[in-house]
């Protein structure tokens, strides 16, 4: 959320839509380029790292790309949204399973361990509480929107492709490091979420 609501997030949405505003193509196929260029990328990544780091890169911005035509087009729809959202959580997925194939430094836990928190808490678990909460009537949706997060989903996205990015470069020291905190960071946003729950439910 700090990302999405800053001056550089705002930059950068609007430079993005000002070229998806040239362009004839619905919304639902930029959602669908995002799932493939993902896939491609965890595909090639044993063989070639800097092409699927490319390739990851252009499937984040592909979920840019998205919501800025669905608001240009007018075709926002509750399906639309729900499969962005869908396409997001498979995104990360690949990035993260990507991020398994290699070796990365032991802080306190293995690599693996690291990403499976990643995975559970900042992937999965921070969604699920938002649509959880709301599913059960807890809080109402609009209060739901405002929930906070120190990691969301722009967040996620720079962490994961700044790991893979340290890994391209024989920095994994420093990837290790920075899963770490990632997957910290991950956990704190899902306790912050549930406290928001719990306090205005």
């Amino acid at each position: 959320m700090v990302l999405k609501r800053s001056r550089v997030g705002y930059l950068f949405s609007s430079s993005v839509s000002r070229v998806v505003m040239h362009l004839p193509f619905h919304p639902n196929l930029y959602t669908l380029l995002s799932v493939l260029l993902a896939i491609s990328g965890m595909v090639v990544s044993l063989k070639n790292l800097p092409l699927a780091f490319t390739l990851f890169c252009l499937s984040f911005l592909m979920d840019v790309a998205d919501g800025a035509a669905a608001r240009i087009n007018g075709a926002s729809s509750l399906r639309g949204a729900f499969n962005d959202g869908i396409a997001d959580r498979i995104v990360e997925t690949f990035v993260i399973i990507t991020l398994a194939f290699f070796d990365i430094p032991t802080f306190l836990l293995t690599s693996k361990i690291w990403l499976m928190i990643l995975l559970a808490f900042g992937t999965y678990m921070t969604s699920f509480i938002k649509a959880y909460a709301v599913h059960h009537g807890v809080i109402q949706r609009g209060i739901a929107e405002e929930m906070p997060g120190l990691m969301e989903r722009g967040e996620r996205a720079l962490f994961l492709l700044g790991i893979l990015f340290l890994i391209m470069i024989d920095q994994k020291l420093y990837a290790g490091v920075l899963l770490v905190l990632s997957s910290v960071l991950a956990v704190l946003t899902a306790i912050q979420r549930y406290l928001y729950v719990i306090r205005r439910g």
